[in-house]
């Protein structure tokens, strides 16, 4: 037997196209990131900035030495007191060889003046005196001519430094007191 086709008429629909499978996705690189804008330069002031003065140093209190107090005479007291010198040297008080003792002015007396003279001392290395001035005045001229008078005519042994003779200044105070009797 034989087989035999035959041609039929009908027309079959063309077989169907593969669908295309959707293309990967493309991955794109990320977009650039902005660059930040330079800071705007600001503008330095021309001027320079002003030098604080540093505050001057506080003095240094100069040492006291306490007075001490002697009884003279009945109505004066007189009391020797070592000023240091400028470069604060370690010395010795400088001491009378002879004192004399001022006297009370008569007028003075008379007058009922009283008060105190103090004087600055300028005593050389030979222990003689080079200067004499009123540091502060009783107030009344015959008081404070008699304690210089009287300082005039003492005299003293130096101050030392170690075993040197050396200058100093030395304040001391004349009480002139009238007593009551």
């Amino acid at each position: 037997m034989r087989w035999c086709c035959s041609e039929s008429n009908v027309l079959l629909p063309p077989p169907p196209k593969p669908t295309p499978l959707p293309p990967p996705p493309v991955e794109q690189p990320p977009p650039p990131e902005p660059k930040p804008e330079p800071p705007t330069p600001v503008p330095t002031p021309a001027v320079l900035p002003e030098r604080v003065p540093e505050p001057p140093p506080a003095p240094t209190p100069a040492p006291t030495v306490p007075e001490p107090v002697q009884k003279v005479a009945p109505e004066i007291v007189t009391s020797p007191v070592v000023v240091p010198p400028s470069p604060y040297l370690n010395v010795t008080q400088p001491s009378y060889a002879n004192r004399v003792e001022p006297d009370y002015p008569t007028q003075a007396r008379r007058l009922h003046q009283q008060g105190t003279v103090t004087l600055a001392l300028y005593i050389n290395a030979l222990g003689s005196l080079d200067k004499i001035e009123v540091v502060k005045s009783s107030g009344f001229r015959l008081l404070d001519d008699a304690a210089v008078e009287a300082m005039k005519q003492s005299r003293f042994h130096p101050a030392y430094q170690g075993n040197t003779p050396t200058p100093s200044r030395a304040e001391v105070s004349v009480n002139f007191v009238l007593e009551s009797g």
